[in-house]
């Protein structure tokens, strides 16, 4: 009875630590020893369907990213997007978007969207030309009150890889015992000096990646203009806000 009492004690032993029993314990997996970030913002435009337009939809998509050498945003990504439901409210003073925008030959299908977004955001591992793997690339998304981009668009990035303007502390407002998010807007006067989402945004756009049609700047949001902003607040603040959470991006290397 001793002797299977202890066979039973080292059995719980083995389990509870995570291990199992006459089998060797797996060598942990480590990260990849060459490994590159990529920042990439990103901001969707919603138009509304059902009653009085409550429900949100993709109505259009953006990712840009900043040129480390010369300063300026690039874009990446930038379309609009067919709606799935019969739109009840385009949003256009807050959107920008109308029903010529989604209903030009320009705008992809939802699936063709996100299957570019989901590409982009998880680029594969570079493999050089002897078969070998070379650099990993990781993408640290940016954004502003990313949920909701991510609820029209049906992804989800891995939460330990977003910076969310939005949810940054030094960035909140208290309101009696909660945290709530400022504007974007107001965050971008606050911290940067610049005024956005009033036709007259400052930040310097790369005119190789990006042709601005006419209809841009008319009434309402760019999403270029506000992907562009949350990364340049990103950047204003970086090393305080990477120090905030223990440097993870440093231990990944």
């Amino acid at each position: 009875r001793k002797q299977k009492n202890k066979k039973r004690k080292r059995g719980n032993i083995a389990r509870n630590s995570g291990g199992t029993r006459n089998k060797k314990a797996q060598p942990q997996q480590q990260p990849h020893s060459d490994v590159s970030y990529q920042f990439v913002a990103l901001d969707c435009e919603m138009v509304g369907y059902g009653r009085k337009g409550i429900n949100s939809m993709l109505a259009r998509c953006s990712l840009v990213t900043i040129d480390d050498d010369s300063g300026k945003v690039k874009v990446l990504y930038d379309t609009y997007v067919k709606p799935t439901k019969h739109v009840t409210d385009y949003r256009t003073q807050w959107s920008g978007v109308t029903k010529e925008h989604l209903e030009s030959d320009a705008a992809v299908t939802f699936e063709v969207c996100r299957s570019k977004v989901r590409k982009l955001l998880n680029p594969s591992d570079i493999h050089t030309d002897d078969g070998d793997e070379g650099e990993s690339k990781i993408v640290i998304l940016v954004g502003h009150a990313l949920k909701n981009d991510f609820q029209v668009l049906r992804y989800y990035h891995p939460r330990s890889l977003t910076r969310d303007t939005a949810m940054y502390k030094p960035f909140m407002r208290q309101v009696r015992k909660r945290m709530l998010p400022h504007k974007l807007s107001y965050l971008c006067e606050e911290h940067l000096g610049i005024t956005i989402q009033n036709n007259d945004c400052t930040i310097e756009i790369d005119k190789d990646t990006h042709e601005e049609d006419d209809d841009e700047t008319g009434d309402g949001h760019s999403s270029i203009e506000d992907a562009a902003a949350t990364l340049l607040l990103y950047r204003h603040v970086s090393d305080e806000w990477e120090k905030s959470l223990g440097y993870p991006l440093q231990r990944q290397r």
